[in-house]
């Protein structure tokens, strides 16, 4: 060791454990300390005043998250616009485990195989699947007492029971924690133009746990356990992005038995216990959610053209709910009342197993039972600003996402709901809709496992829309549900891909939008169908066809329908007219799953019927 005027050197060639505090003149232009070794510094240290603490991992580096403490963080984000959620205090210690047992009537769970349980995790929230016999599905509560590793003692009793292959999950409550970042971020953002909440894996578990109430309408104007805060229409937008670490896309193999979990994940502890309590909860102040922004109930999104001047973008994560067999669970994300979203590498789904046998998704028709949306994108009349990108639902909802005007959607997948993707002409969510009056584009979009392929929500501006393009993928033929006249007003054209199957949709109502089955192959067919003079006729393919016509008797006009699909014809308007008589060679373009009649007494022969 050397001193050199007020500061001091020291120089080793092995560890040496500095215990006490040196301190420097301030006036003094050398260092404290210089070492010229390696130095292990027990307990705490400080640096500038700013308390250094966390523990490292490749790729990290030490970055202050207040005036006084630092954490290793990742290199790619740090800085002043990044709100770590671990700051605030959140610990994602969320674990889970499928060998739950408990019985009705009692409240001891026991996992006999996994035993995964700890003494700290006595006031933990825990969810076991199963454990309820009404539609609620899933026993939420707290873990109240701790016995040995594969046993615990819950807040509440089952009414089901489960004989060791429950999905149970566990967690501490997160929620204040969460809500705090996000309003610490949103703030910068007002100031800055932008922030991020960053949720990273925290490699002490497999989630962060949202057990807090719904938080819903006064100054909030929403409905949902954590919230977006509000900015006004006049100030400068904020972009607030809430960022993981994963790939919130990727979709469950499906032999999986556990969720998707990925430590930048949310998993929600609220669901519903009626479907009364839903639909009460919808009527005061919109859909419920995990995140919300303001609801149409609230009176953003609606017909007053009011909207949070905020775009969210949900960007390598994910979110879970509570499973719910009749759909009495949240959704993950309302968006209705913000101005713009992103979702990029993005997931969500109900907290349960696809294996064996489709598991808990095996009957999505009890989903009905519900008014669960798992997404809802801002709507009609936002700002212009809807991009999705790798989007997977993993299912358990009623209308698995709301698609709304202004969109573009690039690859992503729908599974295991009741109604997969639900194109929006005019929903109010809980207060006055406003009808769209722009398109809508989807890109390879795979919708597998629902009763609805599609579903069209209430009708566009003047009758007019949604406007649809693009393409999705599916298996089997897929049903194409109206609502609310949603599918009179549909237009545009979209395309439909599947297994080779031989059957287009089945469209529920007469709609102007053309469905193009790119698995049914074009050309002429070796077996034309015939016609019945009088009889509309359906189209069973899901292409143009030009139908050649000659002869029959007494033939006095061809007609087409200015629909397609539906159970029955629609209105008939004649394309070609004549006196009663044999009809000459003529052709019509008749569109797919569109109706083509000739009147007369005989139909004449067809003489081919060729796919375009």
């Amino acid at each position: 060791m050397s001193l050199a005027g007020d500061g001091l050197s020291v120089h080793n060639r092995r560890p040496e454990r500095v215990a006490a505090q040196i301190t420097q003149d301030p006036a003094s232009t050398l260092p404290a300390l210089a070492v010229g070794g390696d130095v292990l510094v027990t307990g705490s240290m400080s640096v500038g005043g700013v308390k250094a603490g966390g523990t490292a991992a490749i790729g990290q580096v030490q970055a202050a998250t207040s005036t006084a403490a630092s954490l290793w963080m990742s290199a790619v984000n740090v800085g002043s616009w990044v709100f770590d959620v671990r700051t605030h205090g959140a610990v994602g210690d969320g674990q889970a485990a499928t060998d739950g047992a408990i019985t009705n009537g009692q409240n001891i769970l026991t996992c006999g195989t996994s035993k995964p349980f700890k003494p700290a995790d006595v006031g933990k929230w825990v969810m076991v699947k199963g454990a309820l016999s009404s539609g609620a599905t899933t026993l939420v509560t707290r873990i109240t007492g701790y016995t040995s590793p594969s046993t615990v003692t819950l807040g509440a009793n089952a009414t089901n029971t489960m004989s060791g292959n429950a999905l149970v999950m566990w967690a501490t409550d997160d929620t204040a924690a969460l809500q705090a970042t996000i309003n610490a971020a949103f703030a910068y953002g007002q100031i800055n133009g932008t922030a991020i909440v960053w949720v990273p894996p925290t490699g002490s578990g497999l989630f962060y746990g949202v057990a807090g109430p719904l938080v819903a309408g006064g100054t909030t104007k929403a409905n949902g356990q954590l919230v977006i805060p509000i900015q006004a229409t006049t100030s400068g937008k904020v972009a607030l992005i809430i960022l993981g670490a994963t790939d919130g896309g990727a979709t469950r193999h499906w032999e999986q038995k556990i969720p998707q979990l990925s430590g930048s994940t949310l998993v929600s502890f609220g669901a519903f216990a009626t479907s009364t309590a839903q639909t009460n909860a919808l009527n005061a102040n919109g859909q419920a959610a995990v995140i919300s922004g303001q609801t149409g109930a609230n009176g953003y999104g609606t017909d007053a053209l009011l909207y949070n001047n905020v775009i969210v973008r949900m960007q390598n994560i994910q979110v879970y709910t509570t499973h719910s067999l009749n759909g009495w669970t949240y959704g993950a994300l309302n968006f209705h009342g913000l101005a713009a979203a992103a979702l990029e590498n993005f997931g969500y789904g109900t907290a349960a197993t696809y294996a064996p046998n489709g598991g808990d998704y095996s009957n999505p028709d009890g989903f009905s039972a519900g008014l669960a949306i798992g997404v809802l994108l801002p709507s009609a009349g936002n700002n212009d600003n809807n991009q999705l990108r790798n989007v997977t639902c993993h299912g358990g909802y009623t209308r698995a996402i709301f698609v709304t005007e202004h969109t573009e959607w690039v690859g992503g997948t729908i599974l295991y709901s009741w109604s997969g993707v639900c194109p929006v002409g005019n929903y109010g969510d809980g207060g006055n809709g406003v009808g769209a009056s722009h398109g809508i584009f989807i890109d390879q979009v795979s919708i597998e496992g629902c009763n609805n392929q599609l579903e069209f929500i209430g009708p566009g501006q003047s009758g007019v829309g949604p406007m649809m393009s693009g393409s999705y993928d599916t298996e089997g033929q897929s049903t194409i549900r109206d609502n609310s006249g949603g599918l009179a007003a549909a237009c545009g054209e979209f395309h439909v891909k599947s297994n080779g199957v031989a059957q287009s949709p089945a469209v529920g109502a007469g709609t102007p939008l053309n469905l193009i089955c790119d698995f049914q192959l074009p050309g002429p067919l070796a077996s034309p169908p015939a016609l019945t003079a009088g009889q509309a006729f359906q189209n069973p393919y899901g292409r143009w066809a030009t139908v050649t016509l000659q002869g029959g008797t007494s033939v006095t006009a061809v007609q087409l329908g200015a629909l397609r699909g539906g159970s029955a014809a629609p209105t008939m308007t004649s394309v070609y007219t004549q006196a009663s008589g044999t009809l000459p060679l003529y052709q019509v373009r008749v569109p797919p799953l569109g109706w083509v009649q000739v009147n007369g007494s005989v139909a004449p022969t067809v003489a081919s019927w060729v796919l375009e």
